[in-house]
């Protein structure tokens, strides 16, 4: 076994450790490393290595042997959590290294080689040959509570400091144990995962040759504050405007019933929810009517949802509303059943299609804004922040990422595969929209469509949604043909993998197309359906006046 000091001289530059014949004692031989804080980019106290084994390959598994390290980021106070990661390195490598993002307020970590039930994240990246990267952005908690954000240290790592620290221990790891760097550096991330990726291409340019960001939350902290009057609508007189799950069914409906057909097909999928036209008067109830109706309360929340709501600042990135979400967005919402969210939730049973809207402000404006676990949420209006409002336009800063300008890293290369649900309840497509016209007004429409493909996909939500395409977009694979070989993506078919629906498929249409049926054909298949186009300006802007 190598001793300390030939595997610190192996972190010098020019020194490096050819892999060892046997892989059970060379993987096992990194558990000696220490990463010294001069290998990071960004401030540390360096890292460690607390285990290091090798994992042999199982009969019914497809992962394949490979090296799984564990380790630690340590952070410069003594009074911040530690960056835990973890590394898996196949015997059997393709020369990338892929780094995953993760959910919500992060605080879990990411497996390189176990996903979420219903990720959107390829399942054997290890035994596709990736050496695979997953950190808990920092913290140990869940990702429904944002408790770590009293500590300045952990919220900038969970803003986006953590991506490069991870990756640059990772990449020396992974340089250690094959005696070579990668070819190529990927990185990809869901939800707040997606917001990760926009982050790491902005800020760290450099580091990667593609990134995937799917249905990201680059509008974090604009999803917070209109999710805090979307509940502050609904508990409103004793909870006269709530929205449950019934009403949530009912309404989808309703939508459904009036535009489905619009794209050529009668499917249950708004395909181009801006041509969609609806009143959301005309489902006011009548008198004496208490059912299959909605009363002005709860008029006024489905307005509210579906409306941009008028601010009175400006963030500073100009923006001075806060997003509508599309016609057709699925309200009901999986999340409810992630572990802790009952408990961190105070009122949330009383409204279970909806209580995500109550749990996101609460975590942000509590640890992030007001920096005060004892702050009462209810008495912040987001329209008019008032004393708050310094700190809240600092915390955009830090998160949000709808203005970010990624020219940078488009400019030399990079690649970037953007996919958002139309249904979705969380982030808005809204928002990814906006953050993709930044860069072709900023960049030009030809630089981007080289560097950029950007996929909107109907009836999907965040998660779930009436079109499931979770785990079967082809994005790795497509990103790596665009990367390793230059063939641009252009339209993909995803599965929709509801039970109910059989399989079947739609494409995947690059923003600001979307799929038409041909009037022919299978109806469950995506080679009955064209790519057409829409009005580039438009991009899902609400058809209903700015809230006040």
């Amino acid at each position: 076994m190598p001793s300390p000091y030939l595997i610190a001289l192996a972190l010098l530059p020019g020194w490096s450790v050819a892999a060892a014949d046997d892989h059970l004692e060379h993987c096992a031989s990194l558990s000696e490393i220490t990463i010294p804080a001069a290998k990071i980019t960004l401030p540390t106290r360096g890292a460690t290595i607390t285990s290091a084994r090798l994992i042999a390959a199982a009969g019914d598994s497809e992962l394949g042997e490979y090296c799984l390290v564990d380790g630690e980021i340590i952070s410069v106070s003594e009074t911040a959590q530690p960056i835990r990661y973890q590394v898996a390195m196949p015997s059997r490598w393709n020369e990338r290294m892929l780094q995953i993002g993760g959910g919500g307020f992060r605080g879990v970590l990411i497996s390189p080689v176990e996903r979420h039930g219903g990720s959107v994240l390829p399942k054997n990246t290890v035994g596709a040959g990736y050496a695979t990267v997953g950190n808990d952005s920092g913290h140990q908690g869940s990702a429904v509570d944002a408790s770590f954000a009293l500590h300045e240290e952990q919220l900038a790592n969970y803003a986006g400091e953590q991506i490069n620290k991870t990756h640059d221990a990772a990449s020396i790891i992974i340089n250690q144990y094959y005696g070579r760097e990668a070819e190529y550096s990927y990185f990809m991330g869901a939800s707040s995962g997606g917001r990760e990726a926009v982050t790491a291409m902005r800020d760290y340019p450099s580091d990667y040759q593609g990134v995937i960001s799917i249905w990201p939350g680059v509008g974090f902290t604009r999803l917070t504050l209109k999710a805090q009057l979307i509940y502050n609508a609904m508990t409103r007189d004793d909870g006269a405007g709530s929205i449950d799950a019934a009403d949530a069914r009912f309404l989808h409906q309703q939508i459904l019933d009036a535009c489905d057909g619009n794209d050529g097909l009668k499917d249950g999928l708004l395909s181009n929810p801006d041509a969609c036209q609806f009143d959301f008067s005309r489902l006011r109830c009548p008198q004496g009517q208490d059912s299959e109706c909605f009363s002005d309360a709860q008029v006024a929340t489905l307005e509210l949802m579906h409306s941009p709501v008028k601010l009175d600042y400006r963030f500073e990135d100009g923006l001075d509303h806060l997003p509508g979400y599309a016609l057709g967005t699925v309200w009901t919402s999986p999340l409810l059943n992630l572990p802790g969210a009952t408990a961190l939730s105070g009122q949330m049973a009383n409204f279970p299609a909806l209580g995500m809207y109550h749990l996101l402000p609460t975590g942000l404006l509590k640890f992030m804004v007001a920096r005060d676990p004892e702050f009462d949420v209810s008495s912040f209006n987001p329209r008019s922040p008032g004393s708050l409002k310094p700190r809240l336009l600092e915390v955009v800063t830090m998160i949000d990422r709808v203005n970010a300008d990624i020219g940078g890293y488009i400019k030399q290369g990079g690649k970037l595969i953007l996919v958002h649900g139309l249904a979705d309840e969380l982030p808005a497509a809204q928002d990814t929209v906006r953050f993709y016209q930044g860069q072709v007004q900023r960049h030009g429409e030809k630089l981007v469509s080289e560097a950029v493909a950007f996929y909107l996909v109907p009836g999907q939500a965040h998660g779930h949604g009436t079109f499931m395409a979770t785990g079967s977009m082809p994005l790795l694979p497509a990103l790596e043909k665009w990367v390793s070989k230059g063939i641009a993506p252009g339209t993909l078919t995803a599965t929709d993998s509801n039970k109910e629906s059989q399989g079947r498929t739609r494409p995947m249409c690059q923003y600001p197309n979307w799929p038409q049926y041909d009037g022919k054909g299978d109806v469950n298949s995506a080679e009955s359906f064209s790519c057409v186009a829409t009005q580039k300006s438009s991009g899902l802007t609400a058809l209903l006046p700015a809230h006040r």
